[in-house]
Formats: structure tokens, sequence, C-alpha cells
């Protein structure tokens, strides 16, 4: 009787974490095709402009712990654009995410390079927050 009661609790234990994991997993890809769209609407409406930066920046933070190569793609457009559009701020936030990306990969060379020259930035413009 004990041991059906120890089993019964394992059974229902699993079955309530997978179902919390897959409605977690849910969340997150709803968020990341949201974002998405968002891009897609605002780029068709507006092009290039530092919201299209913005947005970017949020789908690279959103996609990492999934794609961290995806991630690693939103990242670097995120830096591309802002340098285009001289916007140091956007520059900032891509080179810290590159940071984070390449200390994931446990390359520590290329991530306080990353740091150092986002930080460097955001002294440079007076970025106190993202100091």
């Amino acid at each position: 009787m004990k041991r059906k009661r120890n089993i019964l609790f394992w059974l229902i234990s699993i079955l309530c974490i997978v179902a919390f994991s897959a409605t977690k997993l849910t969340a997150r890809q709803r968020l990341i095709d949201s974002l998405e769209s968002k891009l897609n609407q605002h780029r068709k409406q507006f092009g290039n402009d530092t919201n299209t930066v913005n947005i970017l920046y949020n789908l690279s933070i959103t996609v990492a712990k999934r794609d961290p190569r995806e991630s690693d793609l939103y990242g670097r457009q995120v830096i591309d654009i802002s340098n285009k559009l001289s916007y140091e701020r956007g520059n900032v936030l891509g080179l810290f995410h590159l940071g984070d990306m390449a200390l994931i990969d446990k390359n520590l060379a290329k991530t306080k390079e990353l740091y150092l020259k986002a930080l460097s930035i955001a002294k440079s413009i007076k970025a106190k927050d993202l100091q």
C-alpha cells in the first residue's frame, strides 16, 4: 500500500513538472512570435530605426536560451543597424549581449573585449544605467 502511494506521488510529480515545462516553453514561443511579428510590421512601416534596434535586442535576449546562434545573429543585427544610425545606446546593448553569448561559449577573452568596448561607449555617452 505504501509503495503504491509512493509510485503515485512520483507519477503525479513528474506530470506536474512536464506540464509546467510545456506551458513555459509555449509562453516563450508566443513571445518570440509576437516580437518577430512586431519587427516585421515595424520594418515595413518605418524601415530600420532605433525602435527596430530595440525590438531586435529584445528578440536576441528572448531566444538566447532556446537558440544561442540565432540570438547571436540578432545581436549582430543590433550592432550593425546601431552603427548605421549612430545609435550608441543600441551599440552598447548589442555589445553587452554578444559578450553574454561569448561567456556562454566560455570564450573569456572575447567576453572581456566586448564588455570593455561596451563599457567604453557607455561612458562616452554618459549612460550611467548601462555602465
